[in-house]
């Protein structure tokens, strides 16, 4: 689906410009749209806190932890909450470079780039759920389950379901009787056949 997504940041004052750690507070929106109408548009807002610690104890220079929680809302998703921890260390732990020293922009431009965290796809139900009822060349479809299905009555269930149907075993059925398809009938215990519902839609 496409559209944009989108925000602006604020460093909240809590430490010095030039500290290690810094805190940050995001806002803003995102709003992705299909092509087709029957898809609702996924828009809304979004809000991000950022704590970050451009020197780690214990761990060598150019080293950095940063937490992170987010949390969006939509009305085909509702309200989304995610948490995150980066901790990075550099694999070098020597040289002069020491990331104390440098100034507030320069410790802004070591940050890491944030990348989106969902890929936003028309690939979803939105509709209410239904049966299918046959199969998509219109054959008849019947599925017997083994839960309310014996291996004495498998023969007669599939009688039952007639000519020209296709019937799919559902679970595990034992027996030693003998069953006789009809005309056009076929039986499946497993693989995948195209099947309809009564609103005309249709799914494998």
């Amino acid at each position: 689906m496409q559209g944009f997504d989108a925000e602006i940041g604020w460093r909240l004052p809590f430490f010095k410009a030039d500290a290690g750690q810094q805190l940050r507070i995001y806002g803003g929106g995102y709003r992705f749209a299909a092509d087709s109408e029957t898809v609702p548009k996924i828009q809304g807002p979004r809000g991000r806190l950022d704590l970050t610690f451009a020197q780690v104890p214990y761990l060598w220079d150019g080293s950095r932890l940063s937490l992170g929680a987010e949390v969006q809302h939509d009305n085909p998703r509702g309200t989304q909450g995610f948490v995150s921890a980066r901790l990075r260390i550099p694999l070098q732990f020597f040289g002069k470079a020491d990331p104390a020293k440098l100034t507030a922009q320069e410790l802004r431009m070591t940050d890491p780039i944030i990348r989106d965290i969902d890929i936003v796809s028309q690939a979803r139900a939105y509709g209410a759920p239904e049966a299918a009822t046959q199969t998509a060349s219109g054959q008849t479809l019947t599925v017997l389950d083994s839960n309310t299905t014996t291996g004495a009555g498998l023969p007669a269930a599939i009688a039952a379901a007639g000519a020209n149907s296709i019937v799919i075993l559902s679970g595990t059925f034992s027996t030693t009787a003998v069953t006789t398809l009809q005309s056009g009938q076929t039986v499946m215990g497993g693989g995948s056949t195209s099947v309809r519902s009564l609103s005309g839609r249709t799914a494998t």
